[in-house]
């Protein structure tokens, strides 16, 4: 076989060659299966991505922290001294009434004299009935006192009244010896009356006046006697009620001693209203301390909202009504899902949290925010007890993905507008 070229042929003389003297046959070219499978492939990747770009969206979003709380929120039981609980009768999700005793605390010490805090006790009792039994005396004694004063004003009184209407008597007689001396004197004079007479008259005129100076001396001192006897009866009321008072200051710390011995040796926690307890720390038998919860109790009428705290940066697109997303601490999303819930309120001023306990390293103002869960069928199952740690995504605003793509070329498009301006 020639093997010579072709002139118009584009191929050479020996793939020619091959061509016609081949055992198989005449070769073509095969193209692999695969290779069609992959760019149909490609090509629905690409038209799934370039449909995910014009149609999908995103959203953004305001992370926020916060704890489950009650509404009307629930209230901790706290001990109120150390000691060891002697009777209990909570468990988780009794039911109890307002006014029922959960609690019973005693911190009483046993010796081989009996409980010591119920010596004391005693012992303050006795002192506190002998200072009321001394009140009582030194009320008696004032009342006797005041009865001996006021009988000796009657009679102080009395006497008054009878200088007075001797006094005026007095002045009568003094100016009827008055009187009767200038009569005498003129009739001396005259020769009818002698002088011894006239003499005796103006005696007895004399000793009118003495009398009756005598008698306004007397009345003087006895209106002095009576000021005095009316002074000590004020000074025995004010010894008295200064005594009483005493008396009164001391019974009170003695029963302030009787009431710290009695919350030592027992007190009770009783239920605030009626609710179901839960969270119970401390049981019959076991030794609580001052400051303790021992157990919470939720209103019957209360339903688990979710409290957060976000920054003020965050707030400018949040508003009420939007749905968020929250991841609950102690159920992992993983399995539980993420619960749904509605912002319901918003607080119009940033709360007061001391710094050390803010999230945020900055100590920006954070404003508290409420969220109403929506849970699923699934979910209602969860229980959102109090304190409960959450982490929220707050969904603000939704944009095409395009947009976003297209953002940075927008950018730069403004400043170029905003440089031609």
């Amino acid at each position: 076989m020639s093997t010579e070229k072709h002139e118009n042929s584009i191929y050479r003389a020996e793939a020619l060659q091959h061509k016609q003297e081949g055992w198989l046959g005449v070769s073509y070219l095969d193209i692999p299966s695969s290779l069609s499978i992959c760019i149909l492939t490609g090509m629905l990747t690409v038209a799934f991505i370039v449909s995910i770009i014009i149609f999908g969206s995103y959203s953004e979003r305001v992370n926020a922290t916060g704890n489950v709380i009650y509404d009307p929120p629930a209230v901790s039981l706290i001990a109120q001294n150390n000691g060891i609980i002697i009777n209990s009768v909570a468990s988780e999700k009794k039911f109890i009434k307002q006014g029922e005793v959960i609690f019973s605390v005693s911190d009483e010490t046993e010796t081989n004299l009996g409980a010591t805090k119920f010596e004391i006790e005693e012992s303050l009792k006795k002192q506190r009935d002998i200072l009321l039994k001394k009140i009582n005396i030194i009320t008696t004694e004032a009342e006797e006192n005041k009865t001996y004063f006021i009988e000796r004003i009657k009679n102080k009184e009395q006497e008054i009244n009878s200088l007075n209407i001797l006094i005026k008597n007095a002045e009568e007689q003094r100016k009827w010896f008055e009187k009767k001396s200038g009569l005498y004197e003129q009739l001396r004079k005259k020769g009818l009356a002698r002088d011894s007479e006239f003499i005796d008259r103006k005696k007895d005129y004399y000793s009118a006046i003495v009398n009756l100076s005598s008698a306004k001396v007397k009345i003087i001192t006895l209106q002095g006697e009576l000021l005095d006897l009316k002074n000590k009866i004020s000074a025995t009321d004010r010894e008295s009620d200064s005594a009483k008072k005493l008396i009164t200051a001391e019974i009170a710390g003695i029963k302030q001693k009787i009431l710290n011995i009695e919350k030592q040796r027992e007190y009770l926690i009783v239920a605030p209203f009626n609710g179901k307890i839960t969270s119970v720390t401390a049981h019959k038998g076991e030794r609580v301390k001052a400051g303790q919860q021992v157990a919470v109790i939720v209103p019957l009428a209360a339903r688990p909202k979710i409290e957060l705290l976000s920054s003020s940066d965050s707030l400018g697109d949040v508003a009420d009504g939007q749905q968020v997303k929250m991841r609950i601490a102690a159920y992992p999303y993983q399995w539980y899902g993420k619960v749904a819930g509605v912002i319901e309120t918003i607080s119009e001023a940033p709360v007061n949290i001391p710094p050390s306990t803010q999230t945020n390293s900055e100590g920006k103002a954070l404003f508290r925010i409420t969220v109403r869960p929506v849970m699923t069928e699934q979910q209602k199952s969860l229980s959102l007890l109090p304190g409960m740690k959450v982490e929220t995504e707050i969904y603000v605003r939704t944009r095409k993905n395009y947009e976003w793509l297209f953002m940075p070329v927008k950018r730069v498009y403004e400043r170029i507008c905003d440089n031609t301006q």
